[in-house]
């Protein structure tokens, strides 16, 4: 009787312990709020994309809330992210300009394939260059003829962006090699301030994602030339591509994603990446997401991881032959 005793306490204590058991924090996960960073200002375009997301995550999956982390070029709230404990609750919302950042800062750079793990890809969306109405300058065109004239001239345009190292900064920096022209960049603390800061005259031109400024534009308070990506955006049907415009080679669809800090468990990721692919089809918010330039693209972890791969070197290969600095 003692012997079988025994043999059943080992029996339950080899279950305990078996590789295979569920860890009950990975099996009830969440059991507290998901914190969403995203690197830029609020009303900046990933901040409205999180708030968004919001309602439709907590539907099914609990109290979500969203912390701006600007800075760097994102590069806070990506050090913020990957130094976070692996365990689901701390998210990165991004877009591919995270996978800029190990060119731009080798030596204090988060490594998007190292440090943080990809989750899910939500959605794609595309960068437009604005210009105020009282410029003249009614299309990409008539832009680069002006930039290149204003070059010559010793005074290169000024075109801001969120900030350096963001996606709209490389996308203007790969726009000048394409379009061969020179310029100065201003680099803003985030997508609101930039928005304010062309708004009061203080740059020519600015880079920027869609979300942002798309009342702008539809207000008359700014103009947009050209959006970048490979067809025109749901949210200004109205402007024309930069391939249309005369760059035909000239096509970029920024994806958003989210990231784990590295080391987060694999049940934990695939709650996550059912959770958020469930929010970004939610009818309910289908609408709102084109209104403001968002197309909803779910894919895998897996997918992101390829084409996280795939934006390294491109990056790369601007920050080189742009002679992109961080600042």
């Amino acid at each position: 009787m003692k012997h079988l005793i025994f043999a059943a306490s080992v029996a339950l204590l080899a279950g305990a312990v078996s590789p295979c058991a569920a860890d009950p924090a990975e099996s009830n996960f969440p059991q507290r709020p998901v914190r969403i960073v995203v690197g830029g200002s609020a009303g900046g375009g990933l901040d409205i994309l999180s708030r968004l997301l919001e309602g439709s995550l907590e539907k099914s999956f609990g109290k979500v809330f969203t912390e701006n982390r600007p800075g760097a070029g994102g590069n806070i709230a990506f050090a913020h992210v990957a130094k976070s404990a692996p365990d689901g609750y701390t998210l990165l919302l991004t877009t591919d300009g995270v996978t800029a950042a190990p060119s731009l800062r080798p030596k204090d750079s988060v490594d998007p394939l190292k440090d943080l793990t990809p989750v899910v890809q939500l959605a794609e969306t595309t960068d437009a260059l604005l210009v105020r109405p009282d410029s003249n300058l009614n299309s990409l065109g008539d832009f680069i003829a002006y930039a290149k004239k204003r070059a010559a001239e010793g005074k290169p345009v000024t075109i801001g962006s969120p900030g350096v190292g963001t996606i709209s900064h490389l996308t203007g920096a790969l726009f000048g090699l394409k379009a061969g022209i020179d310029w100065v960049h201003v680099p803003y603390k985030g997508g609101g301030p930039a928005v304010t800061g062309m708004l009061g005259g203080e740059i020519d031109a600015l880079w920027i994602l869609v979300a942002p400024v798309g009342a702008h534009v539809k207000s008359g308070k700014l103009r947009a030339l050209a959006v970048t990506s490979a067809q025109r955006n749901a949210a200004l049907p109205d402007v024309p591509t930069v391939a249309e415009s005369g760059l035909p080679d000239f096509k970029l669809v920024d994806w958003i994603g989210v990231m784990a800090p590295a080391g987060t468990p694999q049940p934990v990721i695939d709650k996550l990446q059912s959770a958020f692919q469930a929010a970004i089809v939610d009818p309910a918010l289908k609408d709102k997401l084109l209104v403001q330039g968002f197309v909803p693209s779910p894919q895998s972890s897996k997918d992101l991881a390829k084409q996280i791969g795939i934006n390294v070197k491109l990056w790369a290969d601007t920050v080189r032959d742009a002679k992109i600095a961080a600042q």
